[in-house]
């Protein structure tokens, strides 16, 4: 158990510095996110929308094209406790 909070305390931490590096991506993930619901969607992937950000993104809108998949747990977890209407929108996995 210890060792599941530690890990998760981490990506928490990590999670919010990388947030704060790059808040265009949080400005997209829930663009995107809004998109995906306002079509119907009842869930989706995190991970498929930041491969949609990494898409549509032209190459300059990142620095050095920092898209990091190790934070789509986090974007998820951030978005369905800001937004409530999102709520069970993610799967999230231990």
């Amino acid at each position: 158990m210890f060792f599941k909070l530690k890990v998760m305390k981490t990506l928490d931490t990590k999670g919010r510095e990388y947030d704060e590096k790059h808040p265009e991506i949080w400005t997209e993930f829930v663009r995107i996110a809004r998109q995906l619901k306002s079509k119907g969607h009842k869930r989706y992937s995190a991970r498929g929308i930041f491969e949609v950000i990494r898409f549509e993104a032209p190459s300059t809108l990142f620095d050095e094209y920092k898209v990091n998949n190790n934070f789509t747990k986090y974007y998820a977890i951030k978005l369905m406790k800001e937004y409530k209407e999102f709520e069970g929108f993610f799967e999230i996995r231990n």
